[in-house]
């Protein structure tokens, strides 16, 4: 999937991105709680998996994460306090 596809994801997660008080290597973990917490992220969420695939998303918002704040990814592991993913990527800044 090319990247103009999932500008939407993107949107997204930046506007996320610019509330956290803070970026530690959790960070993805804590778009996705985010999302979980807004409603109306939440409801933009959803409309994008329907378009997309839930899947599609999910891997999008770590892609996006990473790059918007330039970071690598350091490992997999399990995304505890969210449904919306069962796993995501720690990050190295």
């Amino acid at each position: 999937m090319n990247a103009s596809k999932t500008a939407g994801v993107k949107a997204l997660v930046d506007e996320i991105i610019a509330t956290l008080p803070s970026r530690d290597e959790h960070v993805t973990l804590a778009v996705f709680k985010s999302i979980e917490a807004s409603p109306r992220w939440r409801k933009q969420y959803d409309d994008l998996c329907d378009e997309l695939r839930d899947w599609v998303v999910n891997n999008w918002i770590g892609k996006w994460t990473r790059e918007a704040l330039g970071a690598e990814t350091i490992r997999q592991v399990p995304a505890d306090g969210t449904t919306l993913t069962g796993t995501y990527s720690t990050l190295r800044f």
